[in-house]
């Protein structure tokens, strides 16, 4: 049997004419038994890899798509009058709803195509998915596939075209930067979105939110909805949109899955959502587990954390200096110091997260010019030598923002000055000696003590306080499972949004057991980092790993298990808490047990 990758080649080497070249496909196809789904997935890789991009479009691998079927159709007690896939493309879901609608009901092919139904803006993809139907089932799908855009069509227009009685809606909608929508498929059609979808809800959230309330358009209450979903469907502003409009509406989400790395050949990470109109029977399963309920954070509980006054102030992030002419070697640095001890009032460390989680004393490799808010004229008189520096590596890159917009005109006008200078945190640490710190896009999750006198790189949040019982609730295991369900995401790895996993963080009281603790976990990392000599992120790996034993990193899980046990304490918790190597976010960890990480946000989330 001809494979995929010859499948596709033969596609590709039709000269430009996307029929000749689908006939040919077919013609493979029929003769030699391959997949139906092949001629999708061969109709994209005549499509330019850059339009594909724009539009946000991914092609859904088979098995993706019977999962998606499955878990909307398997509670189902009667097959739906209609299933409809709104962003169907070449038909990947439409030919795994038929299937199941045989295998599991026994229906007639083509009674079973008579249920399916799709939509697509591309013309050329619809033909396939008619194509695919045809030969499954037997019967050609007529109007039941139309060429339109969902996002359009008026209610009444899909009341009119679907048939009455029970509906399920199976899609992969399209993945699109909020703030691309505008530039790829027009102001108008935003607009659009926003009035007849999202309720006149604003904000950058990504194309696939809308779509998840298109299909709850479509639905009435007990249908049933699967969808494939940008990683960030649960995160900010999309999740906003989406996910938390979905649930004041009245859907029940019934499972999900927060993060996957595509199946194909897209470097991209998705997650799956399951829902219902109206209430659901029994528990909901999210990452293949049972769970009471879910969230629009896609965490363990349905309800949704909210920010905290008294958190206000507990972290910042870093500088975005925005110029790399302002930093200096260490060498450059005390040669300026020693020409003249004044400059120590613009000269300071600058740690970046590297620094932080690379070096194995955490410390920063790099030094600072920082005139702070200083007038050009005061930093003309007192600084003349190194503002000329600046003058030379840092204006030319600065002018080119005049005129981009009201962020670049300002950073133009003070090219002196840092782009982004975070002075909230500057006056949090005056008085200080040390602070608290984090690299804010990491797997690794280690807060770390550091002097206060520094530049905190824009990659960093910092928390002003240095209290090692701070540091004790900050670093423990209880705290992390939380910033990983209400953080945010950038490609594969969390991303630490302060807003959401600090300012939303339900502190315990600060015992003296905590501070002690805190002091014993710092004392145990640094001895490890000093004897090996390696920075954060390589040790953080040895911790997970079950077969690295050696007695340094024993003692080191020992101290995090003490330290979480305590943070337990603090909140009043009488549940014992069991701590193994296993998985959390697709990384290998020594961890509490899964059942204690479900406890423990439910806890949290009630708090």
């Amino acid at each position: 049997m001809i494979s995929l990758d010859q499948l596709r080649a033969a596609a590709r080497a039709a000269l430009g004419d996307p029929r000749a070249a689908m006939a040919l496909v077919w013609q493979h196809i029929d003769a030699e038994g391959a997949p139906l789904e092949w001629a999708g997935i061969a109709y994209e890789s005549l499509l330019a890899p850059g339009d594909r991009r724009r539009g946000g479009s991914h092609y859904t691998p088979p098995e993706l798509a019977a999962e998606v079927v499955a878990g909307t159709l398997d509670s189902c007690a009667e097959p739906p009058a209609a299933i409809v896939d709104p962003a169907c493309g070449g038909g990947a879901f439409l030919l795994a709803a038929a299937r199941y609608l045989m295998a599991r009901w026994g229906l007639e092919p083509a009674a079973a195509g008579r249920r399916i139904h799709g939509v697509d803006r591309d013309a050329g993809a619809v033909e396939v998915a008619r194509a695919g139907l045809l030969r499954l089932t037997g019967e050609a799908p007529g109007s039941r596939l139309r060429v339109d855009d969902s996002v359009l069509l008026p209610a009444a227009a899909w009341n009119t075209w679907l048939p009455a009685g029970r509906r399920a809606v199976i899609t992969n909608p399209p993945f699109l930067g909020g703030s691309f929508i505008s530039g790829t498929l027009g102001a108008a059609y935003r607009d659009r979105l926003v009035a007849d979808l999202a309720g006149g809800q604003r904000g950058h959230a990504d194309l696939c939110a809308y779509w998840l309330l298109l299909a709850q358009r479509l639905m009435a209450p007990g249908d049933r909805a699967g969808l494939v979903c940008t990683n960030t469907i649960a995160e900010g502003t999309t999740r906003r949109v989406g996910l938390d409009q979905l649930l004041a509406r009245g859907a029940t989400l019934t499972a999900a899955v927060r993060q996957r790395p595509w199946p194909g050949e897209a470097t991209l990470h998705y997650s799956l959502v399951w829902f219902t109109q109206g209430p659901a029977a029994g528990p909901a399963r999210l990452d293949g587990r049972p769970v009471a309920a879910i969230s629009a954070h896609l965490t363990a509980d349905a309800r949704c954390a909210r920010r905290l006054d008294q958190n206000r102030g507990l972290a910042y992030n870093g500088t975005k200096v925005y110029g790399q002419g302002f930093l200096l070697t260490p060498d450059e640095a005390a040669r300026l110091l020693d020409d003249d001890p004044r400059r120590a009032a613009v000269l300071k460390p600058y740690l970046s997260g590297d620094d932080l989680y690379g070096r194995a004393d955490a410390s920063a490799s790099r030094w600072v010019i920082d005139f702070g808010d200083r007038s050009l004229e005061s930093v003309q008189a007192e600084h003349r030598d190194l503002l000329a520096r600046v003058r030379e590596l840092v204006k030319p890159e600065r002018d080119q923002l005049a005129g981009r917009n009201t962020i670049g005109d300002k950073r133009a006008q003070f090219w002196w000055r840092f782009g982004s200078a975070a002075p909230s945190l500057y006056r949090a640490l005056e008085g200080k000696s040390e602070a608290l710190a984090r690299v804010l896009h990491s797997h690794t999750h280690q807060i770390v003590r550091v002097p206060a006198r520094c530049v905190f790189s824009h990659a960093l949040a910092v928390f002003p306080d240095a209290d090692p019982a701070r540091l004790a609730v900050w670093q423990s295991s209880i705290h992390e499972l939380w910033a990983l369900a209400h953080g945010s995401s950038l490609g594969a790895a969390p991303r630490y949004t302060i807003s959401q996993t600090v300012e939303t963080f339900p502190l315990p009281p600060l015992t003296a057991e905590l501070a002690a603790l805190g002091r014993a976990y710092d004392a145990q990392r640094q001895a490890v980092m000093a004897n090996r000599g390696e920075g954060l992120t390589r040790l953080w790996q040895r911790l997970g790993d079950r077969s690295q034993s050696d007695p340094d990193l024993i003692a080191w899980r020992e101290a995090q298990i003490a330290l979480d046990e305590a943070v337990a304490r603090a909140y009043g918790w009488s549940r014992p808490l069991t701590h193994g190597f296993g998985e959390l976010r697709g990384q290998p960890r020594f961890h509490l047990a899964t059942a204690d990480r479900d406890w423990v946000m439910g806890a949290l989330s009630a708090l």
